[in-house]
């Protein structure tokens, strides 16, 4: 079945865009460019009600998980308190079920025509997915709880995938990410920690990590990036439950850090068309995107019964998604707790069309703001039919147009996510023509990117992780090489033999020599 694309709605023609003159000063609305008349009768249409032409058809939510304790190996007991590392809170939780609620009243505004009526979670309405990891299975969980908050009839299905293999959710996944994270030594020391040294000195880094028992993860003064990233991690987790008042100057200096993990954010993250890997790669958000433009034709083309899509993950899922939606400043990239994007799929009855409006909005980071949920500032970008980039005020654009800017972004190299530059390759010491995986990072990239993982000729065994040689022209250089390998044992076998058969004569005359010298030495002997 072929997809149904709504009519396009030009922009210019849409929306009242306010125009900047040659000067800078704000000029009058597009509309009223074009006469008194027509500025007239637009004005008298919006006063009258433009609203009521846009009805709501479908909603999508991506959100990061709900405050935890601290993510770290040392010290856990002393860092994370009661909650295991790692794992929701109770701020968390709370965060979680205020977005919630506030969703359902926000959507429930019009008492005549609620969106979600149904107190009672519906599986046929809402379709859930998390990835694989308990606090955001939980964090799944507080939202349609504050969403549908009939208990008695809650029982949310909630799907997943394997986290090894999650290329929706889990930005970890990525080759190239793992790369960054774990084999790009010159860029931490020499990229990270000088930026770092202009934003927080040693001595003050060294200092907080004391007060968080950090100081023997921070010893290593090439790891201080690292021990800022940890810092930082630490510094936030106990903001949400107030434990950071203890904790003086971690609370002084949590701004700092913020800016130090900001920077390493940017570059993992932000997307760049100037920059060929970025190029070939496309955006890092790019499969979460398509599949929340998949969801919307598949609304549009009535396949599906869903009013609801659902998303719960992690800020390395939403900073990636803020990139391809063209967001690069700090709340995107570095995004806050319970951070949620909402996609609004709505039709507009007078121009027979549909539009995308896109939402941003995250809880309260502390207990003194009640861990309350509210819309935040977020500028949506569009782009029109000759490929010029447009934001507009109220966050709506024409499906078209959104859809065509997430597509710009889109890989220019067949592997996608799986691309490598030569640097990185080189990293991964994970030769595509050789047979077992010769370490841990090779077998991550053959299991994740098995298309991708051996050379022109070899195939992947999905068990062994082994590049299989499987094309004449692959056997045929390996019958080369055997037959040189043969060749040159051949070689080797003949100038041994002609080597022993000049010398054995040359030994023989040696030993002859010596023995008539022995001989000639004994007479000599007798005679005297």
């Amino acid at each position: 079945m072929s997809v149904f694309y709504p009519p396009l709605i030009p922009s210019e023609h849409y929306f009242q865009e306010t125009i900047k003159d040659k000067t800078g000063a704000e000029a009058m609305p597009y509309a009223c460019l074009h006469g008194g008349s027509l500025c007239l009768l637009i004005s008298l249409l919006s006063c009258l009600g433009a609203q009521a032409v846009q009805t709501l058809h479908l909603v999508q939510l991506v959100h990061r998980h709900g405050a935890r304790s601290p993510k770290v190996k040392h010290n856990q007991s002393q860092i994370c308190g009661e909650v295991p590392c790692g794992y929701l809170n109770a701020a968390g939780k709370m965060m979680l079920i205020n977005a919630g609620e506030f969703l359902r009243n926000h959507y429930n505004s019009n008492a005549s025509e609620p969106f979600f009526p149904e107190e009672s979670y519906n599986s046929c309405v809402t379709y859930s997915r998390s990835t694989d990891v308990p606090r955001t299975l939980q964090s799944a969980g507080c939202l349609l709880r504050g969403m549908f908050p009939n208990a008695s009839e809650f029982f949310p299905a909630i799907h997943t995938a394997d986290v090894s293999t999650d290329w929706l959710l889990r930005y970890d996944v990525i080759p190239q990410a793992y790369a960054f994270s774990h084999l790009d030594e010159h860029w931490w020391r020499n990229v990270c920690n000088p930026k770092l040294d202009t934003l927080i000195d040693t001595n003050t880094l060294l200092s907080v990590s004391r007060e968080v028992f950090s100081e023997g993860f921070c010893a290593d003064p090439q790891n201080r990036c690292h021990c800022a990233a940890t810092l930082f991690d630490i510094g936030v987790a106990m903001q949400s439950d107030g434990r950071i008042d203890k904790h003086p100057l971690l609370r002084e200096n949590l701004g700092r850090l913020r800016d130090i993990k900001f920077f390493e954010d940017s570059h993992r993250f932000v997307y760049n068309a100037s920059d060929r890997t970025h190029a070939k790669m496309g955006s890092l958000g790019q499969h979460l995107a398509q599949e929340i433009l998949k969801n919307a034709e598949n609304h549009m083309n009535g396949l599906t019964s869903y009013k609801l899509y659902h998303y719960s993950a992690h800020d390395t899922t939403i900073a990636p998604l803020a990139a391809t939606l063209g967001d690069s400043t700090t709340t995107g990239i570095t995004p806050p707790y319970g951070q949620l994007y909402a996609f609004e799929l709505l039709y507009d009855h007078e121009v027979k069309g549909y539009i995308i409006r896109i939402r941003r909005g995250a809880p309260g980071q502390k207990p003194e703001e009640g861990y309350a949920f509210s819309w935040g500032e977020f500028q949506m970008k569009c782009m029109n039919e000759n490929h010029t980039v447009y934001t507009v005020e109220d966050n709506k654009c024409p499906y078209h147009d959104f859809r065509r800017f997430v597509k710009s972004t889109k890989p220019h190299d067949p592997a996608g996510l799986c691309y490598l530059n030569r640097r990185y390759r080189e990293l991964f010491h994970c030769p595509g023509n050789v047979g077992k995986p010769p370490n841990k990072q090779c077998k991550v990239f053959r299991r994740v990117c098995p298309a991708w993982s051996c050379e022109e000729g070899y195939t992947l065994n999905s068990v062994t992780l082994e590049c299989v040689c499987s094309s004449r022209k692959c056997m045929e250089s390996r019958d080369l090489s055997i037959s040189t390998d043969t060749l040159g044992r051949n070689l080797f076998t003949i100038f041994i033999f002609v080597l022993l058969a000049l010398l054995i004569p040359i030994f023989s005359v040696f030993v002859c020599i010596g023995k008539k010298l022995r001989a000639r030495t004994r007479r000599t002997r007798a005679k005297g």
